[in-house]
């Protein structure tokens, strides 16, 4: 793979920032993210994964749709929250695309916690 037709990837960690200003202080929670890979050629296929730690009984809203702009998002998929010791965790793997060179960034996006 020559450098000219790669590109890497930055996860976008503001993502949080969202979720955190939306929520009263007793039910906060933590945003990660994760991507499969840092550098990719045109065209791969790249897994985004958030994870949402929050209170047991509190409920991850992901958006209906995402632009993600300059990435195609491919599948969204969301899973049943799962407890993590005194916190549950819910999770979305978002299988996306690119087809432009150079170092991207994933944008951030907006998600509730109720």
């Amino acid at each position: 793979m020559t450098r000219s037709a790669s590109m890497f990837i930055r996860a976008a960690v503001c993502v949080s920032a969202f979720v955190a200003a939306s929520l009263p202080l007793s039910a906060q929670a933590t945003v990660f993210t994760n991507v499969d890979s840092t550098q990719v050629t045109v065209g791969d296929r790249i897994t985004f994964t958030v994870l949402v730690d929050h209170e047991i009984g509190a409920r991850v809203v992901w958006p209906d749709s995402l632009d993600l702009d300059p990435f195609e998002v491919l599948e969204a998929r969301a899973g049943l929250p799962e407890v993590n010791g005194e916190r549950e965790r819910s999770t979305a793997v978002l299988s996306l695309t690119v087809f432009e060179l150079g170092v991207l960034e994933i944008p951030s996006f907006e998600l509730e916690v109720l």
